[in-house]
């Protein structure tokens, strides 16, 4: 006759959790009273089976605590057994110490308690930890500022696991070079499958941890081209994240496109990739990106950035926020999703609350150019333009001199009338490093026709219609000629920016002014989100076809289902 812990057995055996945790609840309740039907051993594992089935089920709580409670039943029954029995038992043991205190540590970690969970890992010797233990010891020690025993445990996991790539990732952000950690792998490097291309990518991984992304993309093309892992989705997604960290978002979308479009399961750099389509105002591509599942717990932080970046742009601020924070909540250290929420923040006007969420980037992220141009953008919103300027300084100081971060400071400049006149020698300079960067091209023309030089400004923007045709171009150049009555000129460069674009508002609003038919080119005007604008000019981006703001689409609605459901659990 089999007993009541046989088949519990059998039920873990078979993962059916649910009906581990109710026979486990019944085997428990009756033990209190009637200890003859567990053995110690079988008490012990019947508490682990309802700890792990309480895990798989995502009921992390409660799972700790089983888990705590077979802790100290494992050193009862370790007090109970001989010698001599311990040593027979102890190879074939499940479910040792150092597992229990890993998955009481791992179910902290969900209930987002990393410092109880760290002082749990803490707890095993040194000796007796894992990769998996050092993986997670490392990682929490990392997050919470303790980097010399974050260094220790990932050098520890590489010992033994050389390919543990992103534990590499982890040594080379706090500060490890990358000869040190080349060193820690050195025979990987050489084995046949791994010497064209392992010692590359820890050079690159290294560049990139530097912020060097020119020479990262370098090396990391090479290997697009070379090597064995030429079509590895994180090489892809590592191209793109570099050139977008560097500016170069034409080529940061291609590649993560590509990316997305040989592994559409993936969720590595998909949040770039839909800030991308909403910085270019491609709504029907960001749509396609929102990806919601049957079950909320399959929801991971990418799903709500990406629903949350869809609501921001088409302009529904409110439930963007609400999106953003479930984000944030999955991963608190997601730095998309905060300065995702610091934008909401500041169209909402709430500046106080996009500074708090700005400065939480600037603590975890301080290379990032979007946090130094949140805050630039906050303050000139609050007229706080001293401020802004010293946020634009910092950012040309740290992040280096470049075309992006002299426009910022130029921006600061041409609201304060007392340093406008610095504003064009900043544009000089980004011009300088980059003579065709449109928004230093924009914002010169710009200043040049305030201070009455319509001819110059015409002269850059035509140079640019002939190296670069862009719509924004053209129309820029229709509304400075239409102004000096050159209304022929005009009107053909406004043909020519909505042959471009045919949704361009400036192009269309210019023949309108001149009398001149549209054709059926519609464009609702009061339907531009924030992120039309170039950094630098008030000229918007092109824009797309974009739904009625009134009309929720299949995607939408459906999670605004996810909501409701997310609420009443």
């Amino acid at each position: 006759m089999t007993s009541l812990f046989e088949n519990l057995k059998k039920l873990y055996d078979y993962e059916l959790y649910s009906d581990v945790m109710t026979l486990a609840e019944l085997i428990l309740s009756s033990y209190d009273r009637h200890r003859h039907i567990l053995s110690h051993q079988e008490h012990f594992l019947t508490l682990m089976y309802y700890g792990d089935a309480l895990w798989n089920e995502h009921r992390y709580r409660r799972a700790e605590s089983f888990y705590r409670s077979a802790l100290q039943a494992k050193k009862v029954l370790t007090k109970l057994k001989s010698p001599t029995s311990k040593q027979a038992t102890e190879p074939s043991d499940p479910f040792p110490e150092t597992e229990i205190k890993f998955k009481i540590a791992k179910c902290l970690v969900e209930l987002k308690q990393s410092q109880e969970a760290i002082t749990v890992l803490q707890s095993i010797p040194v000796k007796q930890r894992s990769p998996k233990i050092n993986a997670l010891y490392g990682r929490l020690s990392q997050h919470n500022g303790h980097d010399r025993c974050a260094v220790s445990s990932y050098k520890e996991v590489l010992k033994e696991c050389p390919l543990a790539l992103n534990i590499m990732d982890g040594l080379l952000q706090l500060g490890v070079k990358g000869i040190e950690v080349n060193s820690l792998v050195v025979d990987a490097t050489h084995w046949p499958q791994c010497s064209d291309w392992l010692t590359h990518w820890i050079e690159a991984s290294a560049f990139i941890a530097f912020r060097k992304y020119p020479q990262a993309i370098q090396i990391l093309k090479n290997l697009e081209n070379e090597s064995l892992i030429q079509d590895y989705n994180k090489l892809l997604v590592l191209i793109g994240e570099s050139h977008y960290h560097n500016a170069d978002y034409i080529n940061a979308l291609n590649y993560l496109k590509r990316a997305h479009t040989l592994h559409p399961q993936s969720t590595d750099g998909i949040m770039i990739l839909s800030s991308l389509y909403a910085k270019k105002n491609k709504i029907s591509e960001l749509e396609k990106l929102i990806t919601p599942s049957v079950s909320v717990w399959e929801y991971t932080t990418e799903n709500w950035f990406i629903m949350a970046q869809y609501l921001f742009v088409t302009g529904k601020y409110e439930r963007a926020a609400y999106f953003a924070q479930k984000a944030c909540f999955l991963d608190s250290r997601n730095i998309e999703a905060i300065l995702l929420k610091a934008n909401i923040f500041l169209e909402l006007k709430k500046y106080k609350d996009a500074l708090l969420h700005l400065r939480t980037v600037q603590l975890y992220a301080p290379y990032r150019f979007e946090m130094y141009k949140g805050l630039v953008d906050t303050y000139m919103r609050m007229l706080r333009f001293r401020e802004a300027q010293t946020m634009a300084s910092n950012a040309v100081r740290f992040l280096g001199q470049s075309p992006r971060t002299f426009v910022l400071l130029a921006r600061t400049y041409v609201r304060d009338v007392m340093v406008k006149f610095q504003a064009k020698s900043m544009l000089e300079k980004a011009l300088e490093l980059d003579e065709n960067y449109l928004p230093a091209v924009f914002m010169m023309a710009e200043l040049m026709q305030e201070e009455g030089d319509s001819t110059g400004a015409i002269k850059l923007l035509k140079k640019q219609a002939s190296l670069q045709p862009n719509s924004k171009i053209h129309s820029m150049l229709g509304d400075i000629l239409a102004s000096e009555k050159d209304q022929s000129s005009a009107l053909e460069n406004y043909t020519i920016a909505l042959s471009l674009d045919p949704s361009n508002r400036k192009a269309i609003t210019g023949l309108l002014a001149m009398g001149q038919p549209t054709g059926n080119t519609k464009i609702d005007n009061s339907y531009v989100t924030p992120s039309t604008v170039e950094e630098g000019t008030s000229y918007p981006y092109e824009l797309e076809e974009i739904p009625a703001p009134d009309i929720e689409s299949e995607s939408e609605a459906m999670w605004s289902d996810v909501e409701v459901e997310i609420n009443s659990t």
